[in-house]
């Protein structure tokens, strides 16, 4: 083979080895798989395999995207599940304000559990808006209720 031909094929040779390269970090760190059923993201879950998953409750959807476990620091034994409201269903102005908002939460290898129900191992946006719910429906109730709160603390004491 010649000076010319030699140089051509070390150029495909590595042109190929680049293109392997590039695909092999792109299906190692990039590329995630859809489930379309629960059981198959649960699977993914307890796995901790990457995966993206539609959930349909009651009030919204949500999307689940499963990065992986993290390499190190203090989460290393936890799957790293990114957690976003894709859509509300039920017109409630407090719900459809959470629409596009996500919030990264931990959950335990090998467990099978909704990441949204622990929002002590989330942190997000997400988190931020759903306490708030949270607190100003527990302040809506006392307020509510404020007369029988004091007849029963007056029973008591």
């Amino acid at each position: 083979m010649n000076k010319r031909g030699k140089g051509l094929t070390l150029k495909i040779v590595f042109v190929i080895f680049v293109i392997v390269a590039l695909a092999t970090l792109y299906f190692s760190f990039y590329f995630t798989r859809k489930c379309n059923e629960e059981s198959c993201f649960n699977d993914a879950l307890r796995g901790c395999k990457k995966v993206n998953y539609l959930s349909n409750d009651k009030n919204v959807i949500w999307l689940y995207t499963i990065k992986g476990s993290p390499l190190f620091g203090e989460a290393k034994d936890t799957c790293k599940v990114e957690v976003e409201v894709a859509q509300a269903k039920s017109g409630i102005k407090e719900v459809e304000e959470l629409v596009g908002k996500k919030m990264t939460c931990y959950v335990p290898l090998g467990l099978v559990v909704k990441p949204e129900n622990d929002l002590e191992k989330c942190n997000g946006l997400l988190k931020e808006k759903i306490q708030t719910m949270i607190i100003n429906k527990f302040h809506q109730y006392i307020v509510n209720n404020l007369g029988t709160i004091e007849e029963e603390l007056i029973k008591v004491f």
